[in-house]
Parts: structure tokens; sequence; C-alpha cells
């Protein structure tokens, strides 16, 4: 869930990093997680210093989250249900497939 980086503060606890290079080597993304129980809190990358991605799940209340995208496809489990909104795509999407998306949640941050 994309969230703009001077909007997001953490409440409590000190998250630890983890970091590694994109496949493209082009950038490096930081993983950062719980310090005491080790669950995925949000992640960066230092080519969008304007924004983070949230792990939806870490919050306490979903009930606004309407997703844009779904990713992975391809290997979603049966029991998995997508809305009418959601864009699909059965990998990750490619730079021109990916602004479709991007557009998506633009429209989402301007409600």
């Amino acid at each position: 869930m994309p969230v703009a980086t001077n909007s997001f503060h953490i409440v409590k606890g000190k998250p630890k990093a983890w970091q590694r290079p994109t496949a493209s080597g082009d950038a490096v993304v930081t993983s950062w997680f719980c310090d005491n129980c080790g669950g995925r809190i949000y992640g960066e990358r230092n080519t969008r210093p304007d924004s983070i991605n949230v792990r939806a799940g870490t919050l306490d209340d979903t009930t606004w989250l309407i997703p844009a995208a779904h990713f992975f496809m391809g290997n979603a489990q049966p029991w998995e249900t997508v809305g009418e909104t959601s864009i699909c795509f059965e990998t990750i999407p490619g730079p021109d497939d990916f602004r479709e998306a991007a557009e998506r949640w633009r429209q989402f941050w301007t409600t």
C-alpha cells in the first residue's frame, strides 16, 4: 500500500532493516521488520524517496482499504477473491503495465 513518506511514522517500537538490490541492480530496496515478532511492516526504495509501501495487513483497521491492484495472481489460491475495481497481474508488472496500477493508486490518494 503506497504511502507518502512524510505521512508515515512508527509510533511504537524500533523496526530493523534488511536491504537488497533490485533484480535490475538500479536500486536498493530496504524492508523494515518488527524487532519483536519479525513481521514485515513496510518497504522503501532509494529511487522513490517520496513514498514507501506499507503492508496493509499490519494495520489495525483495514475496513477502509480498497485494493487498486493484485500481483502474482497466476499463483493465487482458488479461494482468493478480487473486487471488480482491482487490476490483476499474473506476475509483477513491467514498467509500462505498472503505470496503470500507479494511476489507480493516485486516484485513491486524492479521495
